[in-house]
């Protein structure tokens, strides 16, 4: 299993720079995702009017006996940075933001 942060861009009632992120165990990034929507509360996450997950980070494995698609952590509330992880960004037309994702691609 891999562990993930599932990141939701800002925090409601953070003054800050605060992001809404939640740690999840997961077989994959896109498990992670789901698992946020399924099973954490909507109104934790739900800023600017929206409930989708803007970000993915993964940040390692994970051995432990922990069942797969838990939610370990969240929300919590900081500001999420990448400490070069791979990442995945929901993808954005315009002013909205779609169903399509892109894996964020780092130089060497």
């Amino acid at each position: 299993m891999n562990l993930y942060e599932v990141i939701f861009w800002g925090a409601s009632g953070c003054e800050h720079d605060e992001d809404t992120i939640y740690l999840v165990r997961a077989e994959n990034w896109q498990s992670a995702v789901e698992q946020v929507q399924t099973n954490a509360p909507r109104d934790a996450h739900k800023i600017h009017g929206s409930t989708l997950a803007h970000r993915v980070h993964e940040i390692g494995r994970d051995f432990s006996p922990v069942p797969e698609g838990q939610i370990l952590r969240g929300p919590y509330f900081q500001c999420a940075y990448n400490h070069g992880w791979r990442a995945w960004n929901r993808e954005i037309v315009g002013s909205d933001y779609t169903d399509n994702w892109k894996e964020e691609i780092h130089g060497a």
